[in-house]
């Protein structure tokens, strides 16, 4: 019955909106300039196209940007979002590998990395990514929660508990997860959160 209490607790404080992926990190839109307004709008296009699952079209429009622009942040962010959605992990893989190379600033394609990587079954490999990641842009409670999740995934879920245990209590974390029920964080289920042990 204790274990259920505190594995509620635990749940209620995870709900913080630092643990959740934002679809809009830092990095993107840093020079909204770099693109023409004609690449722009077809960019523009491809995200509404992805929002419908239209993905064919997506491409179509992704595909019309001038060769030169391909290899933006935002161009390939939004390749990313359309192999992401059509399940083919393998290109997703490579296109976040490559945003990891051009913009080594920018965490999301670190993110990226992992997300496939355990979409692919390598969460050893995922848990790697992430924790380059922290060394190369600190800790953070999205960062720290992504590796319990793997380790979640890998079935050590009380290793898993205790990462995210010592994330609330360095960062201080408190909210009512509820509204997170039925949810999950990096492909993880959160209905472990509450389990009872009754």
């Amino acid at each position: 019955m204790l274990a259920a209490i505190r594995m509620r607790e635990l749940g209620r404080k995870l709900a913080s909106p630092l643990f959740g992926v934002s679809s809009s990190p830092s990095c993107l839109n840093v020079n909204p300039e770099a693109l023409t307004p004609q690449d722009r709008r077809r960019l523009d296009a491809a995200d509404g196209w992805t929002r419908l699952g239209n993905y064919a079209e997506a491409t179509a429009e992704l595909d019309q940007i001038d060769p030169a622009a391909q290899g933006k942040l935002d161009v390939l962010n939004a390749r990313w979002h359309v192999r992401y959605a059509v399940r083919d992990w393998d290109d997703a893989l490579k296109i976040a590998g490559t945003i990891t190379e051009s913009f080594p600033n920018c965490r999301l394609g670190f993110l990226r990395r992992a997300l496939c990587l355990c979409k692919l079954g390598q969460f050893l490999t995922a848990i790697s990514i992430l924790e380059q990641a922290i060394e190369r842009f600190g800790e953070s409670p999205l960062l720290v929660t992504a590796i319990a999740c793997c380790h979640c995934k890998l079935g050590n879920l009380e290793g898993g508990r205790l990462i995210v245990e010592d994330a609330i209590e360095r960062w201080g974390m408190t909210a009512d997860l509820n509204p997170f029920r039925g949810r999950k964080l990096f492909d993880i289920d959160l209905g472990w959160l509450w389990h009872d042990d009754e």
